[in-house]
């Protein structure tokens, strides 16, 4: 079984508008905040990337779970 502790789990999550035009490269959209988040995490640490999304009051929550 895994060992999931704070050294090894990291979760962050965004919340904001999305268009169906946003990619990851556009400048202050919220795909690129999600994709520079993924970029900051250290592979040798955290190796499998869970993103999920919900609506949430007219705008979308974006939950990024990070795990070795």
């Amino acid at each position: 079984m895994a060992l999931y502790t704070q050294a090894h789990t990291s979760v962050k999550i965004f919340v904001g508008d999305l268009t169906a035009t946003e990619t990851s490269t556009t400048p202050g959209s919220l795909a690129k905040e999600v994709n520079d988040y993924i970029l900051t995490l250290d592979s040798t640490n955290i190796s499998n990337i869970s993103v999920s999304t919900s609506p949430l009051g007219g705008k979308f929550a974006i939950t990024v779970v990070g795990t070795l």
